[in-house]
């Protein structure tokens, strides 16, 4: 399972890198395709609207990009595994909170909640060698 680590999250941080980009950059393109949205003809609540996916697709790269960078210290830290892992299963944690607090979405976005799950899990199975390191006492 170690052998899987570096690729794993090679690969969190380029899909979050590349989703990222493709919100912030593609968001009048996104919200009809990705949430079958209607045009909205508020323009102020069309702004926010924007302003707001762009936002959270900035944070998505600025994580993915935080990952790229310290992928080494994931990988040997057990301070930082854990810290990461808190991070990667957060994305989980929402869309179970959504679940229950607003129904279910389409097939895409369960889709999208099962690979983020799958993700998580390979991460933590990838990272156990960190994690089973105890924290060097100061």
């Amino acid at each position: 399972m170690q052998k899987l680590a570096k690729p794993a999250l090679n690969l969190y941080a380029l899909v979050l890198i590349l989703w990222g980009i493709s919100g912030m950059a593609y968001a009048s393109g996104w919200l009809p395709w990705l949430i079958a949205m209607p045009p909205i003809d508020d323009a102020v609540a069309r702004a926010i609207l924007g302003s707001e996916f762009r936002f959270l697709h900035a944070r998505e790269l600025g994580v993915g990009l935080l990952t790229w960078a310290c992928q080494s210290e994931i990988l040997t830290s057990p301070r930082l595994s854990r810290a990461f892992l808190v991070v990667v299963w957060l994305a989980p944690v929402a869309r179970l909170v959504a679940l229950t607090a607003d129904g279910r979405p389409n097939l895409l976005w369960n889709l999208f909640a099962w690979r983020e799950v799958a993700m998580a899990t390979v991460l933590t199975a990838a990272l156990r060698r960190p994690l089973a390191v105890p924290e060097p006492s100061a």
